[in-house]
């Protein structure tokens, strides 16, 4: 695996999420993104994951909890 620290992987994930295009990223404004070192399970193959609720089964109160993208630092670089 590269050696990458954890800041330098912080600055090329902020360089991606800044090339998203704006109808991309206009939908992550109730979307909380961590970024750990890997899955609990330990699966290496596992890049990251979504916990949410997706757009069509959201309800109108505007009361939702915000969703949550999990990117997985170790397999991502590996």
């Amino acid at each position: 695996m590269e050696d990458l620290s954890a800041e330098e992987f912080e600055v090329i994930l902020d360089e991606a999420l800044d090339q998203l295009p704006a109808g991309v990223t206009d939908e992550l404004d109730n979307v909380a993104l961590f970024v750990e070192d890997r899955p609990e399970d330990g699966n290496t193959h596992l890049l990251g994951l979504y916990d949410g609720t997706p757009v069509g089964e959201r309800g109108n109160s505007g009361l939702e909890l915000p969703d949550h993208i999990f990117l997985y630092r170790d397999n991502l670089i590996a």
